[in-house]
């Protein structure tokens, strides 16, 4: 989905950049350039947000423009060498017919500590 004003979250972690209202539902916005170490940039008209569901929570990813959704059978994954360390959420890679994909897992994106900060930053959030 296109961008929308993302309202500040106080106490949230590192990558968390706030909060969106989306159906009824407050979800917190993740900085993927934060999370992959990536320089900072103000967000902009043409950014999007990828909405995504974890096992604990519905997500948004700030993006800064999505190439591509497909639906398809699911591909083989190889397995991301783990030496490698390019983003501890890094699962492996499939290669399809315009180049290499990175999977990463979504549940792996906040660790235990973040995940605790961002439940205490949201309850401490007016409603």
């Amino acid at each position: 989905m296109r961008v929308v004003e993302i309202t500040p979250l106080p106490s949230a972690p590192e990558g968390v950049l706030g909060v969106i209202f989306l159906a009824g539902k407050i979800v917190p916005v993740l900085d993927l350039r934060a999370r992959f170490g990536l320089p900072a940039r103000s967000m902009r008209i043409t950014d999007h947000f990828a909405i995504v569901r974890t096992p604990r929570r519905l997500l948004a990813l700030l993006v800064d423009a999505p190439a591509e959704v497909t639906a398809s059978a699911p591909p083989e994954i190889t397995p991301a060498d783990p030496t490698l360390s390019l983003a501890p959420s890094l699962r492996g890679f499939v290669h399809l017919a315009g180049g290499i994909v990175l999977i990463h897992d979504l549940e792996r994106f906040l660790s235990t500590g973040d995940e605790s900060a961002l439940d205490a930053a949201l309850a401490a959030a007016p409603q």
